[in-house]
């Protein structure tokens, strides 16, 4: 087997300095995580997927160097020590990577929906998770990004673990991000979201500035979710609307939800979830201590000895079918057609509230100031207990409709610097993706092993060959040899590749799709499977197969004849477009001496010229 390169050809008995891998244990979007084993224990490794790099689009590295850096400086017994930081494989200019102990657990829902934990038990380990946030705020630091899946607790004792610094705040650290910084958007506080309203926004260097207050909206949500099983606004809502019902309303009561939850506990969860951040608990000391007096004081009632969520009897945290805010069954219609007026409406609203202030309108400007909506009030529950509501239906853009529409490229500036492409294509703009598609420029770096595995494999100049992609969704109730469109979005991404082999055995090229515009869909191999399974470093980049260019057409780009969509299946998640087949041309980095293809670069964001009738003849 060949030498891995990259931190996704790192396989099981691979060494990263002096620690073996024994498997991979998390994919995030930034990084890796391994368990490894180094002199008989065991410990979690997190590698970065970019290598560290001067160009100063580039923040990766230092996110994962800082992450390692807040560890090591805040020693606390809820947070992971950090043994060992450094770069694979080079220490200048390889992946940064650090070791911390490996904690046996669950993240925190699993746990309590496998020791059908009671408010008495989950809200001591929430107790301890505020400590280590306590000791962080205290030193000035921020998390920015709490959740269910950044909290680990351990098996045995119930330790709870803060983890995943990804996205923390030094204070007097350089600043890695304008706008928001990474994180979870489901969790973002109300004022992250009005943030970009300010005509602020607009100013080079621009951020949203760390404030405890926002984590602590975070832990309102651990805090609603875990009396109620459900999240206080859906994240499987279209972004724009997830994003408005952030901003405009506030959830459901939690006893709504769940009649016998501790009230107690509910009115909290409530003012955590407050629009306003001045009316939320003053600090994690104030929470924390709260909580404390609340579980000594009432921890031996009916409502807290009984788990507050039954699996048998609700739907799971996070595995919710509906695609809208849960509430109680019996909804009247005046409140969906409300509801559906704010969500149709409110983000066209919103987008020209923010032009107008960043015009510097006084009266504008002068009202601006937060207020606390509340939403409708919802008629008593049915005797049936709450049940999921199938949320207002509104019509989906068929994506091989051109939306020749244009939001003012001022408002398409506030969106991308805040919430990046996304939020900006929901909304009409020319998308930027977050990664600048540079094919040539990975093609150039290639470095020599990887350039002479064509000459191994036997393939033929020009090197270009024609592949299939594997693993995407289907965006079409047809399968995709009758024509059914498919789903895609960045991520890892596998193609079957046909090569000058016998017909019955096949090349499987693996490697990642970075970045998706409106118009196109770039995606690098980094490695390629042989039919005897090994592997070997590979260095191709994906063409149109219908154009001598880079970047596979999307649907929205042009559509091929007898293309079928069927709108309910097509995924609206950040960055997923839809590509009429599953189709490419992959262009290989030739061996040394020889000549590249002459493919071509264009506009990521220039419609294909692509000639639909030419399209199909071929």
């Amino acid at each position: 087997m060949s030498k891995a390169l990259h931190p996704n050809q790192l396989r099981p008995g691979d060494r990263v300095r002096e620690y073996r891998l024994l498997r991979r244990v998390g994919t995030g979007g930034f990084s890796l995580v391994f368990l490894a084993e180094h002199e008989g224990s065991l410990y979690a490794m997190k590698i970065a997927l970019q290598p560290a790099s001067d160009a100063t689009e580039d923040h990766v590295d230092g996110w994962m160097r800082r992450e390692a850096a807040s560890l090591e400086h805040l020693a606390h017994p809820n947070l992971l020590p950090v043994h060992e930081m450094g770069r694979w494989p080079h220490p200048r200019t390889g992946y940064s990577f650090f070791v911390t102990d490996h904690i046996p657990g669950d993240t925190f829902h699993e746990w309590r929906q496998r020791v059908r934990a009671t408010p008495y038990q989950w809200v001591g380990v929430l107790c301890e998770v505020l400590c280590a946030l306590e000791a962080l705020h205290e030193h000035g630091v921020c998390h920015r990004d709490i959740k269910a899946d950044n909290v680990l607790v351990r098996e045995g004792d119930d330790r709870p673990f803060l983890i995943d610094f990804g996205a923390v705040h030094l204070p007097c650290a350089r600043p890695l991000t304008e706008g928001l910084a990474p994180g979870t958007i489901y969790c973002q506080p109300p004022e992250a979201i009005r943030f970009l309203m300010g005509k602020e926004v607009l100013e080079k260097g621009a951020r949203f500035e760390a404030h405890p207050s926002a984590d602590l909206y975070a832990v309102g949500i651990l805090l609603y979710e875990a009396l109620t099983g459900c999240h206080p606004f859906d994240p499987k809502l279209p972004l724009d609307q997830l994003l408005l019902a952030i901003v405009t309303l506030s959830p459901t009561e939690p006893r709504q939800h769940d009649p016998e939850a501790p009230s107690s506990l509910a009115a909290l969860a409530m003012r955590l979830l407050a629009k306003d951040p001045g009316r939320r608990p003053p600090s994690a000391r104030a929470v924390r201590e709260e909580l404390e007096r609340l579980r000594a004081e009432e921890g031996d009632t009916a409502s807290w000895r009984k788990p507050s969520v039954s699996l048998a009897e609700r739907v799971k945290v996070g595995e919710s079918p509906e695609r809208g805010v849960r509430e109680p069954s019996r909804v009247g219609h005046r409140r969906k057609a409300l509801l559906a007026l704010v969500l149709g409406f409110g983000l066209l609203g919103l987008v020209m509230w923010g032009l107008l202030r960043a015009e510097g309108i006084p009266w504008l400007n002068e009202a601006s100031h937060p207020v606390e909506p509340t939403a409708p009030v919802p008629p008593v529950p049915s005797e049936q207990g709450p049940q999921p509501v199938q949320p207002t239906q509104q019509p989906t853009r068929d994506p091989s409709s051109p939306d020749t529409s244009e939001v003012p490229s001022r408002t398409c500036t506030v969106l991308r610097a805040v919430l990046g492409a996304a939020i900006a294509q929901l909304v009409g703009c020319v998308t930027t993706p977050a990664v600048r598609p540079d094919p040539v420029g990975y093609l150039d770096r290639c470095p020599p092993e990887a350039r002479a595995t064509p000459k191994k494999l036997g393939l033929e100049a020009p090197y270009v060959y024609n592949a299939d992609l594997l693993g995407v969704t289907l965006a079409s109730a047809e399968p995709i040899e009758k024509g059914g469109s498919v789903n895609i979005k960045p991520g890892p991404i596998k193609a079957r590749m046909f090569a000058n082999y016998e017909p019955e055995k096949t090349l499987i090229l693996a490697g990642e799709v970075v970045a998706t515009t409106r118009m196109r869909v770039y995606v690098q191999f980094d490695r390629i499977q042989l039919p005897d399974g090994s592997w070997l470093p590979i260095c191709g980049a994906a063409a149109s197969v219908w154009e001598e260019v880079y970047g596979i057409p999307t649907r929205e780009g042009v559509v091929y004849p007898n293309s079928i969509v069927d709108p309910a299946k097509v995924d609206h998640s950040p960055g997923s477009v839809v590509l009429n087949d599953v189709h490419l041309l992959a262009v290989f980095e030739p061996p040394p001496g020889e000549p590249r293809a002459n493919i071509g670069l264009v506009d990521p964001e220039a419609r294909p010229k692509i000639n639909v009738g030419q399209s199909d003849e071929k």
